[in-house]
C-alpha cells in the first residue's frame, strides 16, 4: 500500500531505556510496558534489530485485526508454537486457517452447550472429592485440571483424568520455552537452556494427541468435534492429512485449559482483594439462578485487568499505514498488548480499579469497540468464546457453592507472562466443604 501523505513519527524505546528497565522488565513486564505507554503514547517502537510496534489505539487495532487482517498474519515468537501445535487452528494462517475455521465453526455454535454446565459440574465434583482431603488448593491449577477433563469428555468422549498431570506439565514446559526469550537481550541463548525440556514436552503432547486420534479411528471416541474432523475432505475430496487431524486435537487440548485456569485463578485473586464484590459474587453463585450476571461481570473485569491472552502478535506482509498515521514497513511486527488497551484511561474510567459493575449492564464495559479483547477480535477471534464463558462461570459457581474459600495470603498474585498470563505461584486458598443443602 503506497502512502503519499506525511507519516506520523513513532516514539522509540531506546536501548538505554530498555537496559535501565531490564531488571524490572523481567520481574514485572506489565508495569514496565504500561510506563512506556504512558510516556510514549498510543504507539511506540520497541528496541530490537527488527521493527516492532506496540499499538494501543482501538482504530489501529481494528485495522490490523479486521480491515487489513489478511495482510497481518500471526508472527513473531508465536511461530515457535508450531513445533507443538503444528498447523492447528491457532497457528495456521491464510487459506488454511479460513478452511479450518469454516470446518469447526458449527461445532462451537452457542446452542450446542445447553448441557455444558452439567458436564462441568460432574468433572468439578471429581476434583472436589480430592479437595475434601486437602486443606489448601491452587485455584488456578485445579481449574485448569478440571478444564482438561471437560475437554476430554465433551470434545473427545474420553476420560483424560489419568493423564491430566502429564498434559499440564507438558504444555507448561512449552510455555516456558516459547516465552524464555521475550524479555531477554540474548533470546537464542536463553531458549537453549529450555530446549531439552521443550522437546520432551512436545513429545508428550504428541503422544496424547496420537492416542486420542487412534481412539477415534478405532471408534472408541465419538463426538461432534471428532466426527467433523474425521469426515472432513480437502478441495480434492481426500481426507485431511493425519498430522493435521492430530494438530487440531492438540490445539484444542492446549487452548481449552491454559487460559481457562488462568482466568479463573485471576478472578478469585481479584475477588479476594475486594470484600464487597466477593460477598456479592458468593451470594449470586449460591442462588438457584443460572443467570450468573455478576459472576460473569467479575470474570470479565478480572480478564480486563489480568488478560490471560495478554498479547497478540502480527507480521506486516507489505508496507501499510495505520489509521493513527504510523507507517509500518513490510516485515515489521505489530504487537497488541491487551493489558495496555484494557487499562488505558481513554477507554475505561478508573482503569486500575477492580469494578465488576462496569460489565453488568454495559456492553464491552462501556468502552469503545476493540479496546477490550478478552477473546481477540476480528476473523481470528476465539471460536470457543461462548463455550469458555459457560464453562468458567459454571466452574466458579460450583467451587463457591461447594466450598468456603479464603485466601492464604493477603498479597495479590504476581503476573507471570508466558504465552498466557498466569498467576505466578498460583492462587492458593483454604478450602472448607460447605454443608449440603
Amino acid at each position: 500500500m503506497l502512502i503519499d501523505d506525511e507519516a506520523r513519527s513513532v516514539p522509540r524505546i531506546s536501548w538505554a531505556r530498555a537496559l535501565c528497565d531490564w531488571p524490572r522488565l523481567r520481574r514485572d513486564p506489565l508495569s514496565v510496558l504500561s510506563a512506556w505507554r504512558d510516556r510514549r503514547g498510543a504507539c511506540f517502537r520497541l528496541p530490537g534489530r527488527r521493527p516492532v510496534f506496540a499499538i494501543t489505539d482501538p482504530a489501529d487495532v481494528r485495522h490490523v485485526l479486521v480491515t487489513r487482517q489478511p495482510f497481518y498474519p500471526k508472527g513473531g515468537n508465536f511461530e515457535l508454537t508450531r513445533e507443538t501445535l503444528g498447523d492447528g487452528l491457532v497457528t495456521s494462517n491464510g487459506p488454511l486457517h479460513d478452511r479450518q475455521r469454516r470446518l469447526l465453526a458449527p461445532v462451537f455454535l452457542r446452542g450446542k452447550w445447553d448441557a455444558l454446565p452439567a458436564a462441568v459440574e460432574a468433572e468439578a465434583e471429581r476434583a472436589a472429592t480430592e479437595w475434601t482431603r486437602r486443606e489448601n488448593v491452587d485455584l488456578a491449577r485445579e481449574s485448569a485440571r478440571v478444564a482438561i477433563q471437560v475437554v476430554g469428555r465433551v470434545f473427545f468422549g474420553l476420560d483424560l483424568a489419568p493423564r491430566v498431570e502429564e498434559i499440564q506439565e507438558a504444555f507448561l514446559a512449552g510455555q516456558h520455552y516459547m516465552a524464555a526469550g521475550a524479555f531477554s537481550f540474548w533470546p537464542g541463548w536463553v531458549r537453549r537452556r529450555w530446549r531439552p525440556a521443550f522437546q520432551r514436552a512436545t513429545a508428550a503432547v504428541v503422544r496424547v494427541g496420537e492416542d486420542i486420534l487412534a481412539a477415534a479411528e478405532r471408534g472408541e471416541a465419538r463426538t461432534d468435534f471428532l466426527e467433523t474432523l474425521m469426515r472432513a475432505r480437502d478441495s480434492h475430496g481426500a481426507p485431511l492429512p493425519r498430522k493435521l487431524l492430530r494438530d487440531e486435537i492438540i490445539t484444542l487440548l492446549g487452548a481449552g485449559h491454559e487460559t481457562t485456569g488462568a482466568a479463573i485463578g485471576w478472578t478469585f485473586d481479584r475477588l479476594f482483594q475486594h470484600p464487597g464484590p466477593w460477598a456479592a459474587f458468593q451470594r449470586e453463585a449460591r442462588e438457584g439462578s443460572n443467570a450468573g450476571s455478576f459472576v460473569r461481570a467479575c470474570l470479565l473485569e478480572s480478564m480486563r485487568l489480568r488478560p490471560p491472552v495478554w498479547c497478540l502478535g502480527r507480521r506486516a506482509m507489505e508496507s501499510d499505514r495505520l489509521p493513527s498515521g504510523v507507517d509500518v514497513p513490510a516485515g515489521a511486527h505489530v504487537v497488541i498488548f491487551t493489558h495496555l488497551l484494557n487499562t488505558d484511561p481513554r477507554h475505561f474510567t478508573n482503569p486500575a480499579v477492580f469494578r465488576p459493575e462496569r460489565f453488568v449492564d454495559a456492553e464491552n464495559g462501556g468502552a469503545p469497540p476493540f479496546s477490550f479483547l478478552p477473546f481477540g477480535g476480528g476473523p481470528r477471534s476465539c471460536l470457543g468464546e461462548n463455550f469458555a464463558m459457560v464453562e468458567m462461570i459454571s466452574m466458579m459457581r460450583f467451587w463457591v457453592r461447594r466450598f468456603d474459600l479464603a485466601p492464604i495470603s493477603a498479597a495479590p498474585a504476581r503476573p507471570q507472562p508466558l504465552v498466557s498470563l498466569r498467576p505466578r505461584g498460583g492462587v492458593w486458598a483454604r478450602v472448607r466443604p460447605r454443608p449440603s443443602t
